[in-house]
């Protein structure tokens, strides 16, 4: 089994006293600083982007324990995720995972209310290992901690995915709140995002990342000109980050995704 974790690459600096000897009085104390950096690995090292369903683990067989579906998640292939997909009562957590080695992963969490899409909480570290390229397990963060399995969904993420076929127009709405909001978001294949929705705010930005072999990938936008409700303009205005999902489904393409920013979250889904 490859274990993996994702770790933050932070420079850590090492300070060493190095003073005169012999009783030189004259002498003069030098400090040598050496500075340690943790390299990162691009990307999920051997972990394939996609859809994942999330189980219990049985700790003594490594596989789900029965009728133990708890949630799911997605997954881009820099690192990006989004998770408690199927758990409206509880938050939806946006992380990004960031890698140390090919095998090494802390995987760092944000709470996202269900009910205003608002953050509710700091950031929250989940390590955990790869299994195979589709399989991963991590720890919970309650006492004692649960393990959790995660096995990646082929329905999600094959066919293969191109621009081509992911450029577009979208309609549908912020599907995680009942405000009445529709929006429409289009896609040109050179991955630019534009959009508008019904009460007037206006989107731009881009789709990155687009693997080939998967149907997930990145997307980034500025919301602009949105005007206040319930939720502040301050908090609907800005620059949000998170990840979009090609959903194949009885013949067409639906666009899902979830993005963050610093304290709102937009997620949409076409229909």
């Amino acid at each position: 089994m490859k274990r993996w974790s994702v770790a933050l690459g932070l420079g850590v600096p090492l300070l060493t006293a190095c003073g005169g000897g012999g009783g030189n009085s004259g002498s003069d104390e030098q400090s040598d600083v050496q500075e340690v950096t943790v390299a990162q690995v691009e990307g999920i090292g051997d972990l394939a982007p996609g859809v994942y369903e999330v189980y219990t683990e049985n700790v003594e067989t490594g596989v789900p324990a029965e009728g133990s579906r708890v949630d799911a998640l997605v997954i881009s292939d820099t690192g990006r995720t989004v998770r408690n997909l199927l758990n409206i009562d509880h938050p939806l957590r946006f992380g990004t995972a960031k890698f140390e080695s090919r095998t090494d992963f802390d995987w760092s969490e944000e709470l996202v209310s269900w009910r205003n899409l608002s953050i509710t909480d700091q950031p929250t570290q989940l390590p955990g290992s790869v299994s195979d390229a589709n399989t991963f397990v991590f720890s919970g963060t309650s006492s004692p901690k649960p393990a959790f399995l995660a096995v990646r969904l082929g329905q999600h993420t094959e066919p293969a995915i191109t621009l081509e076929e992911l450029s577009g127009s979208y309609t549908g709405g912020h599907h995680l709140r009942s405000d009445g909001r529709r929006a429409t978001f289009t896609i040109d294949s050179n991955g630019v995002v534009t959009g508008a929705d019904d009460k007037g705010c206006v989107f731009n930005g881009q789709v990155s990342n687009l693997e080939s072999n998967y149907r997930v990938f990145d997307i980034d936008f500025e919301a602009s000109n949105c005007q206040g409700d319930d939720i502040p303009a301050s908090e609907r205005n800005g620059r949000f980050t998170g990840v979009g999902i090609l959903n194949a489904f009885d013949g067409r393409n639906d666009l899902i995704f979830y993005t963050r920013g610093e304290s709102f979250a937009y997620t949409f889904t076409s229909a």
